[in-house]
């Protein structure tokens, strides 16, 4: 879940796996594993979808100013004269 709720990702993972303080010894710490690593994921994809926003503005940007520079640039209407010998 890009942008997701970690505990709510912690619990589905908890639910998944099958963790429950009946069945876990070290339950609390398991629980707190998860959470952590939930809160890991988050921020990875996060940091994730920002340098795909940035990519994005950088290609439409680069995008843009071609478009401008061919709009700014005058036709070439010259022609070639050859020499006549």
């Amino acid at each position: 879940l890009l942008g997701g709720n970690a505990e709510y990702m912690a619990k589905e993972e908890l639910i998944k796996r099958n963790i429950t303080p009946e069945n876990t010894p070290n339950y609390e710490q398991v629980k707190n594993q998860i959470l952590e690593d939930s809160y890991k994921r988050i921020r990875e994809e996060k940091k994730k979808a920002k340098e795909q926003k940035e990519e994005i503005v950088v290609e439409v940007d680069e995008e843009s100013v071609k478009e401008t520079s061919d709009e700014k640039q005058p036709e070439n209407k010259t022609t070639k004269k050859t020499k006549k010998k």
